[in-house]
């Protein structure tokens, strides 16, 4: 049955008048509905997931899951991250609602006084050692390794690549697969399970009087409800000091290929780049492994990769390819 069948039975029982309209936009798909937003702007600013939506009202949020296991789980969470999330307001089947935080989003005001501000309130409130014993090693295994290896197939189809050795920004780097092998995932996932938030960017902290709140949540960990590893956390926060929202919207990336020569790079403001040092401080004050974190980074934009569109999606899988690359050969001293 079309529309049209739809309008004639409606009709018998319905008086309709009718506007014509001269032009329109097109929103059914996401090439269209990217091109309608160049033409009216969102006033808030997501990565589109075609599996997940987000509705914003004055006073509330609603989210959207098509898997209805990941909103129950997010609401069991919340129990879990020590009142530093929004307040639940309801929660039925795949849709959950949820005060919204009063404030900016981290990432358009953060500074340096805000960011060494954020590292102690996550520090003291977020990162909270677990007090149960907990057979953690593997399921960080599969987290880290089984997921990134199904991820990167993914992302390989998508795109129609060959896994292969390739020139990525002059440096020959051998095949996905094998950078991913050469890792050592044991020395990788020998620390304790934390309390955590499990997307723990910029663009997820509200920013109000001096208080963060944070929003959009991991519903869960390789499985565990409860507790996760600090280091994702701390490696998710890595990242988004490379890249955020208002860089992939403002397209402030470049991937290019000529003649199977790989070029990828991003852009960065100077605020993010003395956060970073900031960050790097905090990670030697702590005693916190650097190069885990960056190895991890560069599997979440592995990780990324098949959950976007092109070109942003081609970027991540190659800028974690070469990320993955260096960052591995510094560990194991060979570059």
């Amino acid at each position: 049955m079309s529309d049209c069948h739809v309008i004639e039975q409606m009709l018998k029982e319905t008086d309709f008048t009718y506007k014509e309209f001269t032009s329109w936009l097109d929103v059914g798909n996401v090439d269209s509905l990217n091109q309608s937003r160049k033409k009216c702007s969102d006033k808030f600013e997501i990565l589109d997931k075609v599996d997940e939506s987000i509705f914003l009202f004055d006073k509330f949020v609603i989210k959207f899951f098509h898997d209805q296991k990941i909103c129950k789980n997010r609401i069991a969470r919340t129990s879990y991250l020590n009142d530093v999330c929004p307040k639940i307001l309801g929660y039925k089947n795949n849709f959950y609602k949820y005060t919204k935080a009063k404030g900016d989003v981290l990432s358009k005001v953060v500074d340096i006084q805000k960011f060494k501000n954020l590292l102690e309130f996550a520090n003291s409130r977020l990162w909270i050692p677990a007090k149960k014993d907990i057979n953690f090693n593997k399921t960080c295994e599969f987290f880290y390794k089984d997921k990134t290896i199904e991820r990167v197939n993914k992302s390989l189809i998508k795109h129609n690549i060959n896994d292969s050795e390739e020139i990525i920004n002059g440096i020959k780097v051998p095949k996905t697969k094998d950078l991913i092998s050469k890792i050592d995932f044991k020395s990788l996932c020998n620390d304790s399970a934390y309390y955590f938030h499990g997307d723990f960017i910029l663009d997820n902290i509200i920013y109000h009087n001096n208080r963060f709140t944070l929003i959009d949540w991991r519903q869960d960990f390789g499985g565990l409800i409860e507790f996760g590893d600090k280091y994702y956390d701390l490696s998710k926060l890595n990242h988004s000091l490379v890249l955020n929202h208002d860089i992939i919207n403002s397209n402030l990336f470049f991937i290019k290929n000529d003649n199977k020569r790989i070029s990828c790079d991003i852009f960065r403001s100077n605020i993010l780049c003395d956060c970073q040092k900031v960050f790097d401080e905090f990670v030697k004050t702590n005693n916190l492994n650097k190069n885990k974190i960056d190895i991890l980074t560069s599997l979440i934009w592995l990780n990324m990769s098949p959950l976007h569109d092109y070109p942003l999606s081609l970027f991540l899988y190659y800028f974690g390819k070469y990320n993955l690359y260096i960052h591995t050969n510094k560990l194991y001293n060979n570059l």
